[in-house]
């Protein structure tokens, strides 16, 4: 997905230049698997790759983004249901980040 920063930065990171588009690639996938009634499994993946062109495209450097997630859950009765869980993600970027 191609789009102007007029329309995607200014409410993300207030940076606005005419001259300057995101290109924006996603994917993700998510699969089921009900063991039995009762039981589930559940895992979901999604990754993202956004770059910059253009005039601003020092001060937006483009990052890539990645996360796992996998879920077991089980209801034993009308009332009662267990549930664990786990998630991961990964931050990638060229731009080193601000120490506070």
């Amino acid at each position: 997905m191609d789009q102007s920063t007029l329309l995607t930065e200014l409410l993300e990171t207030g940076i606005v230049s005419a001259d300057t588009h995101r290109r924006m690639s996603q994917a993700g996938a998510n699969w089921i698997w009900n063991q039995t009634e009762r039981r589930a499994l559940i895992t979901q993946f999604s990754w993202v790759d956004v770059k910059y062109y253009g005039g601003a495209e020092s001060e937006l450097p483009g990052y890539k983004y990645s996360s796992l997630s996998t879920e077991s859950g089980s209801t034993s009765t009308n009332v009662a249901a267990s549930h664990v869980s786990a998630y991961g993600s990964i931050l990638q970027s060229q731009t080193r980040g601000i120490r506070a």
